[in-house]
């Protein structure tokens, strides 16, 4: 069942999270909300898919996903006129369910430390 949330980005020092990226381990992850890891019942190892709509940096400012384009930091009120979205698959960690680990990817591709929010 679709569910539309915005997370908050969990993870280590942006320092760190650049060597991270380096050496292949994880460095940024978010958590599912309880409602959803509870109704799928969320195994360590799952894959959860989706959309990202946006990405929020600690400023408040947003920036719209899609595929192929990149997009400039813009105030929250100059949305799109349609919702584009990246679709992801990204898996849940070995330990938990409940947290989705983030790919470098998409780490690299907007920038991401552990103060930025996901739609």
């Amino acid at each position: 069942m679709p569910a539309k949330c915005r997370v908050v980005v969990c993870g280590f020092d942006p320092m760190l999270v650049r060597g991270y990226l380096k050496t292949g381990a994880r460095a940024l992850w978010w958590y599912l909300p309880d409602e959803i890891y509870e109704e799928f019942n969320v195994k360590s190892g799952y894959k959860v898919k989706g959309k990202l709509l946006a990405v929020y940096n600690p400023r408040g400012e947003v920036r719209y996903a899609h595929p192929t384009e990149t997009f400039e930091w813009a105030p929250p009120v100059s949305a799109p006129s349609r919702v584009v979205g990246e679709p992801f698959t990204w898996e849940t960690s070995k330990e938990t369910g409940l947290a989705v680990v983030l790919p470098a990817q998409t780490i690299i591709k907007y920038g991401l430390t552990e103060f930025h929010f996901l739609e």
